[in-house]
């Protein structure tokens, strides 16, 4: 079979069709385009499923006489002019194709003016320019979009039903009111109106669609995280108010049991590349970004870190003296701490566990206690495995080939014999160099089953630590039950 170049009309319907897919994708490649412009206002228009009529207007910057008939040609762009512009993309759209592609497949209209003025129109069908015209218009772009797929009715058999079609339009808008809350945003479709004003903050417009049950923030050098935990139903993922899909953010909040969210994540633009999929629903992180990880173990965390101003207690040095333990209260493993909205279930050895090992860290050397019975080693211990063990409050004394344990850490009293040995076993077992992280999760473990402390120390001193909520580990330390879970059983 002879190879031979595709006609340049069918290279441009293949082109289009890897970014415009539906009517949707001519919504998100218009309204992308308003938001680049520096529009504050736009308005959606849609007729039955947008294949017939799709409007967008805004008030954006507006398109000179000179560049309104370079908007619909192949691979050009206002946004990117290097190499370096396209790795560190910061508009929402920059692929140089979305208007070319919505024309090679439509009957479109594009009317703007720069200053309100003196405006102008041209007319394309099936990616060739028609006519250009002077119009009257306001300052800003209007691009009106008919008979999408006329020249391709295969493209129209694969749509799904008008119903269908409509809705998938309000959620591809409903993605860019909800990350864009300094413009306000207009939507008309089959009669029915929607119009949300423009917002000073990002949780006024999260509240006003939504409405907000929790909201958590992870701020790093080159990472911002803030997840809404949502009181509707939805799932939806921003990346430098981008929307995207991606099924590793997707599984990271389900494994955490994390079910209608509103996720926005900023990262430097140089970190990620957005020019992986043709609709720029697909994103990829810099490997040094470390991302994936780093999202884990704040949503690891997400239940545990509680909002101080509920004043759960206060601070030793500004409690009035009292004996009273008021709020705070044991059952079974864990200490529960009561607040007018939440109850809080610290698992006590796990708490105990965290504690000890900030008390490790922050000393040179740990007390001992001695023994009232020298206990014996079966097995033997070198020098310097004696001298490190002195270091950790361990009391080891040789006699005549065998070995004598005289005192143990003081966090260890009240340990079992045969819990000693547990953590001394990591000096007889050990295969190769030995593991002192090993060694000292041991020596934590059984210190945390016996170490002494009033529950209301625990919990201050617990929430005076970075990230209370889980141990080094990232075992669970704090479960949170909020008070609407518990009316909603007695409704």
């Amino acid at each position: 079979m002879k190879v031979r170049p595709l006609p340049p009309f069918v290279v441009n319907k293949i082109y289009a069709g890897e970014v415009i897919q539906s009517p949707s994708s001519v919504v998100k490649e218009l309204i992308e385009n308003s938001i680049d412009a520096g529009a504050t206002s736009i308005a959606v228009f849609i007729r039955g499923s947008g294949l017939s009529f799709i409007k967008v207007v805004d008030n954006g910057e507006g398109i000179s006489r000179e560049d309104l008939p370079n908007v619909i040609k192949k691979n050009w762009s206002s946004k990117i002019r290097t190499l370096e512009d396209l790795e560190r993309i910061s508009t929402m759209g920059f692929r140089g194709e979305a208007l070319h592609s919505i024309a090679s497949v439509s009957r479109m209209h594009i009317r703007s003016s720069t200053d309100g003025v003196e405006g102008y129109e041209i007319y394309v069908e099936g990616g060739n320019l028609m006519d250009m015209r002077p119009c009257a218009c306001g300052k800003g772009t209007t691009v009106i979009v008919e008979d999408l797929f006329f020249n391709v009715p295969v493209r129209r058999r694969f749509l799904s039903s008008s119903r269908s079609e409509s809705s998938r339009i309000k959620n591809t808008w409903l993605n860019y009111v909800l990350s864009h809350e300094n413009i306000e945003f207009h939507l008309r479709s089959s009669n029915r109106i929607q119009h949300y004003r423009a917002r000073s903050t990002l949780d006024e417009r999260i509240e006003d669609i939504y409405g907000i049950k929790d909201r958590q923030e992870l701020k790093e050098d080159d990472l911002t995280v803030i997840l809404y935990h949502i009181s509707g139903k939805a799932q939806r993922i921003f990346v430098n108010r981008r929307p995207v899909v991606d099924s590793r953010i997707t599984e990271i909040l389900g494994r955490y049991d994390v079910k209608n969210y509103i996720l926005f994540v900023e990262v430097p633009p140089a970190l990620i590349d957005v020019n992986v999929h043709p609709q720029k629903l697909q994103i990829r992180f810099s490997r040094s970004l470390k991302f994936y990880d780093r999202l884990s173990r704040f949503v690891r965390g997400r239940k545990t870190i509680i909002r101080m101003e509920e004043n759960l207690f206060t601070r030793r040095e500004e409690r009035k003296e009292e004996s009273s333990d008021k709020g705070i209260f044991e059952w079974k493993d864990y200490i529960v701490v009561s607040s007018r909205t939440k109850l809080l279930f610290i698992h006590r050895q796990r708490a105990l566990k965290k504690i000890l090992e900030s008390i490790l860290q922050s000393s040179k050397r740990l007390s001992s206690t001695t023994l009232p019975v020298p206990m014996p080693i079966k097995f033997r211990i070198n020098e310097s495995d004696r001298n490190l063990l002195r270091t950790y409050g361990f009391d080891i004394v040789e006699l005549k080939n065998s070995f004598v344990l005289k005192g143990i850490p003081q966090i260890m009293e009240g340990a079992a014999p045969e819990e000693v040995m547990e953590v001394l076993s990591a000096f007889s077992d050990r295969k190769g160099p030995f593991d002192l992280k090993r060694f000292i999760n041991r020596l934590l473990s059984v210190a945390s089953r016996h170490y002494r402390m009033k529950s209301r120390a625990i919990v201050e001193r617990l929430f005076s630590m970075e990230n209370p909520g889980l141990t080094s580990e990232g075992e669970v330390i704090i479960y949170e039950l909020p008070a609407e879970k518990i009316e909603e059983k007695f409704m």
